[in-house]
């Protein structure tokens, strides 16, 4: 099963409160500031592999309440699924990869209380690997998401820009983020500069880079890449609101972060 150790500052609970007694794997939270709720995602074992998520929330004690279980998509999940929160239409965002098809998969969702709700599934791609990764973009009010894709073995990072509407999302057409073979890709944005953040793991070298995008309608341009460092694996990047500063994670050859 899956336990959850809160640290929410600048109260810290030891307590662990179980989630399910399932084989959960290739579990993301994603945190939702406007409803102060977490979504949790993961591929469900005990359940032959099904795509399902939770809601949670934490009291100012530091103790979690969650909701029950509920399926996105029976048998689909590979890798980690990504999420992020529309604060346009108030709908959480689900980009996944599809186990049997490759197909990079997106999926519109409704939080209430400790529950979701979910539209109809979207396709945004047919040759899916690795990495998906999805932000939201506030001045535009468009959702960005980036993954690796393997039409004709290049394995490039691309993107896409998407359109909530209802429960329903539609896409863009796909964008390169770079020109060489990825594994890994991830994004998120900076309202102060109103750009689209994303880093990119080359597969020749492992060198790390950085990528600066911008939202035009339904499609987004990307600058050149600046190399972060020449050797890392799995990097993640996030936006620091506070300080208008990008903080990009990364696992060292010496497996530290």
């Amino acid at each position: 099963g899956l336990a959850i150790t809160v640290l929410n500052p600048p109260t810290v609970s030891t307590d662990k409160t179980l989630v399910t007694t399932d084989n959960l794997v290739d579990h993301n939270i994603f945190w939702i500031p406007s409803l102060k709720k977490f979504i949790l995602g993961f591929k469900n074992e005990s359940q032959g592999n099904d795509f399902e998520v939770v809601i949670g929330e934490v009291d100012d004690a530091g103790a979690f309440t969650w909701g029950s279980l509920v399926e996105v998509e029976a048998g689909t999940l590979s890798g980690e699924p990504a999420f992020t929160y529309d604060t346009n239409s108030n709908k959480v965002v689900a980009v996944w990869r599809d186990s049997g098809t490759s197909d990079i998969n997106s999926i519109v969702g409704t939080v209430s209380g400790n529950s979701i709700s979910f539209g109809t599934k979207v396709a945004i791609d047919s040759n899916g690997a690795g990495d998906v990764a999805v932000c939201f973009d506030s001045t535009n009010n468009k959702v960005v998401a980036t993954w690796i894709d393997d039409s004709g073995n290049n394995s490039y990072a691309v993107s896409a820009v998407g359109t909530v509407s209802g429960t329903g999302i539609s896409w863009g057409t796909a964008v390169d983020v770079n020109a060489y073979g990825t594994y890994n890709t991830h994004c998120t944005y900076d309202p102060d500069t109103q750009r689209v953040l994303a880093v990119t793991r080359k597969a020749s070298d492992n060198q790390i880079n950085s990528h600066v995008g911008t939202v035009s309608g339904t499609s987004i341009s990307w600058g050149s890449a600046t190399e972060i460092v020449s050797d890392g694996l799995y990097p993640e990047i996030v936006y620091d609101t506070e300080n208008n500063k990008a903080v990009v994670g990364y696992i060292t050859g010496g497996n530290t972060c």
